[in-house]
Formats: structure tokens, C-alpha cells, sequence
């Protein structure tokens, strides 16, 4: 059984919720690269990529809109995110500036311990990712209805 390691949202040393209550809060990692598939002239396909990032979509959605007005759109920040993501290798590279690291073991059932077993069938490297990004404008909705407030934010990393 995992114990719960729900992290904070941090963008720009700004934590949410930024204001009031979130009730919702997600995240997306898309790959960003320069990359292109290319054909030979037999029809062989030749994959070539020049460089790789991330983008991060940040969902919420509360009672009381958001403060991301008060973020910086002008230079990059640091995002600490809530969305974990997990490495095969025992010890992340020496680049990753992330969050503290722990081990889960996934069991031959399917089930998932945290630290390593010895019976595991596979064992991960779990983290909470830190970006250097740059920051979108937001887009903000207010739902009158329900009368809650979202937003959705796009950060690319540098």
C-alpha cells in the first residue's frame, strides 16, 4: 500500500491554491520536440530529432477564481507539479532537480507497494517533477450556474 505524497502546486514560488479552494486540479505532460520522419527513396522510414522538452497543461477548477494575474508571464519560473512520474532506473540522472525520490514495487498480481520487495516484478523510481518553464496567459471560465470558476494554464519548459 502507497502512503499518500499528494504534493503542492508551486508556480513562481506562488503555491495554490492561489486563492481560496480548489476543487479540481489536473495535469498533462505533452512532448515537445523538433522532430521529423523522413522516407528513403526505398520507403525506409529515418526519425530524426534535434531536441526534446516538455509542455505542462495545469487544469483547476473552484469556488473563488484563481490569482494567476499575479504570476510572472515575462521570465521563466520554477513549476513544481502534482502529477508524479516514475523512472526504471534506481537513481534519477544527476540533471533532474526534482523533489525527493521513492521506490514502489509493482507485485507479479498487480498489486503496488512503496519500497523495493524482493519478489516484485518490477520496481519504479517515482517523483514529483521540477520545470524551468515559461509561463502562457491563462485562459479563465466562470460558469454562472455553478457559479465556479476555471482555468487552465500552459507552461513549456525551457
Amino acid at each position: 500500500m502507497m502512503s499518500d505524497r499528494s504534493p503542492r502546486l508551486i508556480i513562481g514560488g506562488i503555491v495554490a491554491p492561489f486563492v481560496g479552494s480548489l476543487e479540481s486540479l489536473t495535469q498533462d505532460y505533452e512532448p515537445l520536440g523538433g522532430e521529423a520522419l523522413f522516407r528513403a527513396a526505398d520507403g525506409g522510414a529515418i526519425m530524426q530529432r534535434t531536441w526534446e522538452r516538455t509542455r505542462i497543461i495545469t487544469r483547476g477548477q473552484g469556488l473563488i477564481p484563481s490569482a494567476l494575474a499575479d504570476l510572472n508571464y515575462n521570465q521563466s519560473v520554477s513549476l513544481y507539479c502534482v502529477q508524479p512520474r516514475s523512472s526504471r532506473a534506481a537513481i534519477l540522472p544527476p540533471h533532474r532537480t526534482d523533489a525527493a525520490t521513492w521506490r514502489v514495487s509493482i507485485m507479479p498480481d498487480g498489486r503496488v507497494f512503496e519500497g523495493v520487495r524482493p519478489d516484485a516484478a518490477e520496481t519504479l523510481t517515482m517523483y514529483f517533477p521540477v520545470f524551468e518553464v515559461f509561463l502562457l496567459r491563462p485562459t479563465e471560465t466562470f460558469d454562472r450556474n455553478n457559479a465556479s470558476w476555471s482555468w487552465q494554464l500552459i507552461a513549456e519548459e525551457i
